[in-house]
């Protein structure tokens, strides 16, 4: 599954990781946060509609955890770029950065 789903990962990584070098957005805050929930969702979106149209026969619950399970692995991955500019930039306050992202953007790709 994460085979047809790896365009949506590169997409991702490369996106967020461009977003990072922006001076507001190096690390996980609340610019971070907003900037997965614009992009995140819809490439969530995209990749699981992309993928149900090639194959009808799946069940319901059986499209619903692929897309909880693509939202959760996309969030991480985005997550984890904010983490390393982090690393790179400083991290100001990651208890509450983490808390913002769980309840904002994590939730929202899911």
């Amino acid at each position: 599954m994460w085979r047809r789903h790896s365009v949506a990962i590169v997409v991702v990584v490369v996106l967020m990781t461009v977003i990072g070098f922006a001076p507001l957005f190096g690390g996980p805050g609340y610019e971070h946060t907003l900037a997965t929930g614009l992009f995140v969702p819809s490439i969530v979106a995209v990749s699981l509609a992309w993928n149900d149209a090639r194959t009808r026969a799946l069940s319901l619950p059986t499209r619903l955890s692929r897309g909880i399970a693509l939202g959760l692995i996309l969030s991480a991955l985005s997550y984890a770029t904010a983490v390393l500019h982090g690393v790179r930039v400083g991290i100001c306050d990651f208890q509450g950065a983490t808390i913002d992202y769980a309840l904002g953007a994590a939730f929202g790709c899911i």
